[in-house]
This record gives structure tokens, sequence and C-alpha cells, in this order.
């Protein structure tokens, strides 16, 4: 995919480095621009001002609006100052998505309350680890393990207090899993360009700690 045909709607998240210092934000996508092989954001504004990148190394990790599909862009070169006041981001390139099911499970430790079927029962976790397709959930032992098959509501908290909702189901239980804990295997019932947008970030962070970048 090149990166104009990115739909109106995909969720961008921006890695920048200038000067060694390395910085993320997140933007959506608002139209194309296929002659110049751009695609246009909404604007990057912090404290009133609208930031531009233009002495930068920028990567773009984009989540296509319709199929969900996750795509790494190095972006040549990039322009906020036409008259339309959008964030332009260049790549000739010929991109692959990123095989979702390839993709491993991330550290996260962010809390996630789940509510249990439509019954009112809700538990109290810790998301152990996330991928684009499930997360290992951390309950604690005294509370009643949830059967494998329920059907589950998840709503997961960052650290900046941000909510992500998301369906799934139980398909593995782990009762001492540690001392003090119980582990829920959930495989989601459905895509969110949130989550997989929350789980590319994770899994940036994760390549840093690494050492991959």
């Amino acid at each position: 995919m090149y990166i104009y045909e990115l739909e109106s709607g995909s969720q961008v998240h921006i890695d920048v480095i200038v000067k060694g210092k390395k910085m993320e934000f997140d933007t959506t996508v608002t139209g194309s621009a296929p002659e110049i092989k751009s695609i246009k954001c909404e604007p990057i504004v912090i404290n009133g001002k609208v930031l531009g990148f233009s002495r930068a190394s920028v990567k773009v990790t984009a989540t296509n609006s319709s199929d969900h599909r996750k795509y790494v862009f190095q972006i040549e070169k990039t322009a906020n100052k036409r008259a339309d006041g959008q964030l332009y981001l260049y790549c000739a390139d010929d991109i692959k998505p990123v095989n979702n099911r390839e993709s491993f499970r991330v550290p996260c430790g962010y809390r996630a309350s789940i509510q249990v079927g439509d019954t009112k029962r809700k538990v109290e976790s810790t998301v152990h680890d996330i991928s684009y397709s499930g997360a290992a959930l951390l309950i604690k032992k005294s509370a009643r393990i949830i059967p494998v098959g329920s059907k589950i509501s998840i709503s997961i908290h960052d650290e900046d207090e941000t909510e992500y909702k998301i369906t799934g189901a139980i398909v593995r239980t782990v009762e001492d899993y540690t001392q003090d804990s119980s582990l829920l295997g959930v495989q989601f019932t459905e895509q969110v360009p949130a989550i997989i947008s929350l789980v590319a970030r994770l899994n940036v962070k994760a390549a840093r700690v690494r050492g991959e970048h």
C-alpha cells in the first residue's frame, strides 16, 4: 500500500526523532494527495502551537480504517504550512501490511475492568500482556474465576486514564498463576482501531527496551 491509499479516519501514530530526542504523537488521516504521494492528517498542536517536523526523522505506524491492517512508513518529507492547515506526510514506497498474527504479545500493566456477559458482575484486573488478537488478564485469587467460554467486555485504562473498550471471550484460565493472582486468557471478538493503536505503541516501547530502535 502507498501511504496516500490510507483511508480517511485511519489512526496514525508518529515517532519523531529531533536532535536525538524522541517524541510520539497520535493523529488521524483526513484525506490524501496522491499527486504528491502523501496523506493529510490533523495537525499536531501543543499549547496552541502547531508542530512541524521538517528537520526530524519521522516514522509513521498507521492502521487503515476499513480493514484494520497496520502499515509502517518511513516518512521522507513533512509539511504543515499549506493553506488547509493540515499535516502532510510524504512517502514514495509501496509498503506491505504488518502481519498481526505474527506480532508478539507485549507487556502492559494497565488496569482493566471486566464485565461478565449480561450480568452485573464486574472483576478488576491488570493487563499482564496484550496483542492485536487477545490479552492475558490477572485477577486476585480471592475473586471467583470466570469460566472458559464466558463472553466479557473489557475497559482498559492507560497511564493517562484514557479508556479503551473491547469485547472478548475467556479461552484459558490458570488459577495459581502467581501466589496472589489467577490468569485469564482472552481472545478478542472484535477489532477496535483504538486497541490496535494502543498495541502498536506498546510494541514500539517494547522494541526500544530490547534495543531494536
